[in-house]
């Protein structure tokens, strides 16, 4: 019977480490796909703030000349 537990508990340790494993690698790729997210926003959002800066200087120079 000690065997049979034996086998049993060897085969659980197995299971719950290549689940753990698979969970670690979804993460990982997740924290990739994140990444290029926030690259892209902040692209994004440089872009926006260099078109804001040329659109208040317009302005600035519209506001100067009256």
């Amino acid at each position: 019977m000690k065997n049979i537990y034996i086998v049993a508990f060897i085969l659980i340790v197995i299971v719950a480490f290549i689940l753990f494993f698979r969970f670690w690698k979804s993460r990982k790729k997740q924290d990739v796909k994140l990444q290029k997210e926030l690259k892209k926003n902040a692209e994004r959002i440089r872009h926006r703030q260099k078109q804001v800066d040329k659109l208040s200087a317009k302005l600035q120079e519209r506001l100067d000349k009256k």
